[in-house]
C-alpha cells in the first residue's frame, strides 16, 4: 500500500514517507516504489511496479495532488456534492488531530 498524507490537514506536503508492501515470492503484488519526486505545487509523482498473477511486471506512473480542506470542499460543491462532514482520520478525529488524512462524507445533490 502506498500512502501519502498531508501534514496537519493543511496540504503542505507528505507527513510520512511512502510505505511499500513487498510481494512474497511466487505471489503477485506490489513489488517496489521508485522515482518519488519532491512535492511541487502540492503534487508528488512516483512510479510503482506491480507483479501480475501471470508473472509479468507492470510499471505505473502516478501523481498525487494534495488538497487543503477548503479546496476539497470547493471541488465537491462545484461537482454537485454537499459536504456532510470532514474528519482528520478514519476514527472520525477532528481535522488536525487524526492521522493526517482528510476523510470526507459527502452526498450528491439532487436536481
Amino acid at each position: 500500500m502506498v500512502r501519502h498524507a498531508p501534514s496537519s490537514g493543511q496540504g503542505t506536503g507528505p507527513r510520512r514517507t511512502p510505505r511499500v508492501r513487498l510481494a512474497r515470492p511466487g505471489r503477485a503484488g506490489l513489488g517496489r516504489l521508485a522515482g518519488v519526486s519532491p512535492i511541487d505545487e502540492g503534487a508528488v509523482s512516483f512510479t510503482s511496479t506491480n507483479e501480475l498473477p501471470d508473472g509479468s511486471v507492470l510499471a505505473v506512473d502516478s501523481t498525487l495532488r494534495f488538497r487543503t480542506e477548503p479546496e476539497l470542499r470547493d471541488s465537491l460543491e462545484t461537482a454537485g456534492f454537499t459536504v456532510e462532514a470532514v474528519y482528520g482520520g478514519w476514527s472520525r478525529e477532528p481535522v488536525g488531530d487524526g492521522d493526517g488524512e482528510l476523510i470526507v462524507v459527502a452526498t450528491r445533490r439532487t436536481a
